[in-house]
């Protein structure tokens, strides 16, 4: 069954007022999917540059490649595989200003470093896509982001009929959001695919698309950054870990993001210039291939004593949000926060507005006063902030004081 997918409504609006639109996300996300299915609705001309021919085709002659649907739209997918394609498609949409000529799909972030995003730069739009959520999963409706910014969020939740437990949850962080590991409900099958699809994207997308002298260190820069995850990203001190040169990590985390295997999420501060100075948090983009990077046991799920299910846990939760703000009809960034005296939150969600509202996240089926006592002195110090919420795995929502929750974390994808 062909599941439907958040971001596909902002892709058709994109198409209806904008020149180009791409579609970019992580390989086997379901970008070609999607392209497709939009490409049939519009009797599209749909091509793929996996397909060497086409490939040989855009690499000899770029201007009649994309001159190939005339008046309708042209799908190209896996757009970054030729580099000359942006300049003849800039020419073409410079002669003729409709909107909705080219829809783009790439496996490589296009506004990562000399891209085709500089070079259609006012002329196209780009949409992420990311793995399949909970939300798309259960073909639900959710409220949950609206809520963080509204002056009574329980009144939007529901206060019953959560039912997940720890483990299951869990059972779910463990199968992550690529379409093909979900289908594996084995775990020892999806440990097969994440290993397949690690090594592939490794040694394709990041080592020999780019020419890396040194792919082989590559591996083990991803495991040592998964032992990482969740936590500062200083890159002096990721560097002598690794003993590496720092200029060498650096270019590897670049192209590590650029492939959508690793984010670093901006520090949030009060003060936009400090904000600039202060460190990233790394994060894996997916909980499932962290999981298997971490080299997660079978009964990691219900090891109350584990040492690695709560980044595992923390992962699965930032990452739906994730999910759901690609979609969401206001822009809303997220952030981390970590001060001086390492007091942490460990999601900040800002909106447009400038509105603030703080996500903590706990793998627990309890929750006292004491898990809010950071969120609360950052919200008395930063009139901004609206809400605290705490992301747990009780069943129950429960209120602390005036905007301050805990939320079981099915409330982010359902509304009983």
């Amino acid at each position: 069954m062909l599941l439907p997918r958040l971001v596909e409504e902002s892709v058709k609006k994109a198409l209806r007022d904008t020149r180009v639109v791409a579609l970019q996300g992580a390989r086997q996300t379901g970008k070609s999917t999607l392209a497709r299915k939009i490409a049939a609705e519009q009797d599209a001309l749909y091509i793929t540059l996996d397909d060497q021919v086409q490939r040989e085709a855009a690499k000899n002659d770029p201007a009649a490649f994309v001159r190939q649907s005339a008046g309708s739209l042209l799908v190209i997918d896996e757009v970054q595989r030729v580099a000359g394609l942006a300049l003849a498609i800039k020419d073409v949409v410079d002669r003729d200003n409709r909107p909705g000529q080219f829809l783009l799909t790439g496996s490589r972030d296009l506004s990562h470093g000399d891209t085709i995003e500089d070079s259609l730069a006012g002329r196209i739009e780009i949409v992420e896509l990311g793995g399949l959520s909970m939300l798309e999963r259960n073909q639900g409706q959710s409220v949950f982001l609206d809520a963080l910014f509204t002056k009574d969020p329980m009144s939007m939740l529901s206060r019953q009929g959560y039912h997940l437990t720890r483990q299951e949850y869990l059972e779910l962080a463990l199968e992550g959001g690529y379409p093909e590991a979900i289908a594996r409900k084995e775990k020892a099958r999806r440990d097969k695919w994440f290993d397949s699809y690690v090594r592939q994207l490794l040694s394709k997308d990041v080592g020999k698309e780019n020419n890396l002298r040194r792919a082989s260190i590559l591996p083990r820069v991803v495991r040592y950054l998964a032992s990482i995850s969740g936590k500062p990203a200083v890159v002096s001190n990721m560097a002598g870990d690794l003993q590496e040169p720092r200029m060498t990590l650096e270019a590897y985390l670049g192209l590590l993001e650029s492939v959508f295997l690793i984010a670093r999420i901006p520090a949030w501060s009060p003060n936009a210039t400090s904000r600039a100075t202060k460190h990233h948090k790394l994060m894996f983009r997916d909980s499932g291939l962290l999981a298997r990077q971490l080299n997660a046991p079978n009964n990691v799920s219900s090891d109350l004593k584990s040492g690695i299910a709560g980044a595992i846990f923390e992962t699965f939760v930032l990452s739906e949000l994730q999910k759901m703000t690609l979609a969401h009809t206001e822009t809303l960034d997220i952030y981390h926060y970590r001060d001086s005296l390492k007091r942490e939150v460990d999601i900040v969600i800002q909106n447009g507005d400038g509105q603030v509202a703080l996500v903590e996240v706990k793998l627990s089926t309890t929750v006292n006063a004491s898990d809010f006592k950071v969120m609360e002195a950052l919200r008395g110090a930063n009139d901004a902030v609206v809400n605290s919420i705490l992301v747990y795995t009780g069943n129950n929502i429960v209120t602390f004081g005036n905007n301050l929750l805990a939320v079981p974390a099915q409330a982010l994808w359902s509304v009983p």
